[in-house]
């Protein structure tokens, strides 16, 4: 279970929380890939491609 749901699930946590922790993951998903050649050299998922 990822931290924020093992957290939530044992401790009282408000939504705003988990939302603001939702959206800070996504933004540093969004900058690693910048950080990566702007994603030039991404591999772009797609079911049952490349198996």
């Amino acid at each position: 279970m990822g931290g924020a749901v093992a957290l939530a699930t044992t401790k009282s946590m408000k939504v705003s929380a988990l939302k603001y922790l939702d959206r800070l993951s996504g933004g540093v998903f969004v900058a690693a890939r910048i950080a990566k050649n702007d994603g030039q050299s991404d591999v772009l998922w797609g079911p049952k491609v490349n198996r």
